[in-house]
């Protein structure tokens, strides 16, 4: 049984390549909350949300076709927004919104 549970959240998880195809979906359901709280555009929203869902700066930036540079700037702005001074307190942020 765990074996089967292992394979399933393996099979469930949010990659780059399933984000695309999910992204509209969860940009409009989450993204009013996100971009009214802390005042940014529908770019940074997105980043945000795969900041929560737990992407690197790399797997941003290969997803959206950026590079590390451009993504390192977005993270930077939504530290600057959250008022945040890392990850693990912006994601903490966005999660309260989006919750």
């Amino acid at each position: 049984v765990a074996t089967g549970l292992s394979e399933m959240s393996q099979r469930t998880r949010l990659t780059p390549g399933t984000f695309s195809m999910t992204r509209s979906r969860i940009l409009h359901s989450m993204s009013n909350g996100i971009s009214t709280a802390f005042a940014v555009t529908a770019s940074t929203v997105e980043i945000a949300l795969m900041m929560y869902e737990g992407f690197t700066n790399r797997q941003i930036s290969a997803a959206l076709k950026l590079t590390e540079g451009t993504t390192r700037n977005y993270v930077s702005s939504i530290y600057e927004k959250t008022n945040t001074q890392n990850r693990a307190e912006a994601i903490a942020c966005i999660r309260a919104v989006i919750s």
